[in-house]
């Protein structure tokens, strides 16, 4: 095995941990209990200066970097319009529904939300994570719910639409091609808001932190579950196509989705192989398909999946290898790879993209276990 192959597991490894050290940290730092009095000073204060950071650079504040905690809080209870604007002007539909609920008085458990949507709640200053009693609730302070409830409410489902809109096809470029430059998603999306690329950046960087699809350097944006960007772009000019694989707005939009899964007759074949052949537990088998379709994405063949399976798995005999590498090779060929810039593997299967199923988190998994997706290969 090459040195950057091995190198490539490393940071795969890796990304995985710390996936799961920041679910942790995030959750056990942000907690906290409920303060006397329910004004954002009160929640503000429970935070740490490094938080309160965060929270400023989210309203945009500028100049205040070097204030004690104490100062910065009070400018951030000043400020606590320029936050509600930036959320109005950033949120989707999803987090609209939220906001309407909060404003509505309706308890909000944290249970409904990932470690990165808590942090982007949080950082906003406008709501925070409580103990209270046996639960651990999201909480809005009186005095933001107050101001919020002064706004004209009238505009805010066509403003959700819009971003949405923007997010969907921004997550759906990437979930296809692995990675594109800035300036071309920024062109391609900046329709949906009549060019008003401000706005664009914006929408795109909170919908980054909040739901952790996207990374992103100082040229590209790119799928989160991209390992090493530079080898994808090494794949990407060996392969034998010089244009991206051309997908309809409603594909993209659709690929966009928090729950689509590009789920393959092929794929699930592999998924029923390991299972079987091997006896993995579900939560295994999630880890080992997770990292498989990253592989599958990431290079132009399949031996990189077919040596990290090997890896993990007894692949002894010469019909066990046989057939994870015919299960592989099938798998690869029927998904739109970002190796590929979105396109096949089988040139003749390019022009016709078959409709890609979407698997709903309490639909019956396509695993064959009886469970429901979200409790075995969707966790």
């Amino acid at each position: 095995m090459s040195v950057a192959l091995q190198d490539f597991f490393t940071q795969l490894h890796s990304q995985r941990e710390n996936t799961q050290e920041h679910i942790t940290f995030t959750y056990k730092k942000l907690l906290k209990d409920r303060p006397s009095s329910s004004t954002q000073a009160a929640f503000l204060t429970q935070l740490t200066k490094k938080d309160l950071d965060e929270i400023r650079r989210f309203s945009g504040i500028e100049g205040v970097s070097k204030l004690t905690k104490q100062p910065l809080i009070k400018r951030l209870v000043q400020e606590q319009s320029t936050a509600i604007d930036r959320f109005i002007l950033t949120m989707d539909n999803e987090r609209l529904n939220w906001l309407k609920k909060i404003l509505a008085g309706d308890k909000i458990y944290l249970d409904s939300f990932t470690a990165h949507k808590l942090a982007f709640f949080t950082y906003t200053g406008l709501t925070f994570a409580v103990k209270d009693k046996e639960d651990d609730m999201l909480v809005m302070p009186d005095d933001v719910r107050e101001y919020f409830l002064t706004y004209d409410q009238t505009e805010w489902q066509i403003q959700a639409d819009i971003n949405d809109a923007v997010i969907r096809l921004t997550q759906g470029l990437l979930y296809y091609y692995g990675y594109m430059p800035k300036s071309t998603v920024f062109e391609l999306v900046s329709p949906i808001v009549s060019f008003n690329l401000v706005r664009v950046d914006a929408v795109i960087k909170d919908a980054k932190n909040y739901y952790d699809y996207m990374n992103e350097n100082d040229q590209d944006l790119m799928d989160s579950r991209v390992v090493d960007l530079d080898i994808l772009k090494e794949q990407q000019q060996k392969s034998i196509y010089q244009k991206h694989y051309s997908f309809t707005d409603d594909q993209l939009i659709q690929a966009g989705t928090e729950d689509f899964m590009d789920l393959t007759d092929e794929l699930i074949q592999l998924v029923k192989h390991l299972k079987e052949r091997y006896l993995l537990d579900d939560q295994t088998m999630n880890r080992y398909m997770d990292d498989c379709l990253i592989l599958l994405n990431s290079f132009i063949d399949i031996d990189p999946s077919f040596l990290y399976l090997s890896q993990h798995l007894p692949v002894a005999s010469d019909d066990d290898k046989k057939m994870l590498l015919a299960l592989l090779q099938a798998s690869q060929d029927s998904i739109h790879t970002w190796a590929l810039k979105g396109n096949k593997r089988k040139k003749e299967t390019v022009q016709t993209s078959e409709p890609a199923k979407k698997i709903g988190r309490n639909d019956p998994c396509p695993c064959g276990s009886g469970k429901k997706y979200k409790k075995c290969c969707g966790k």
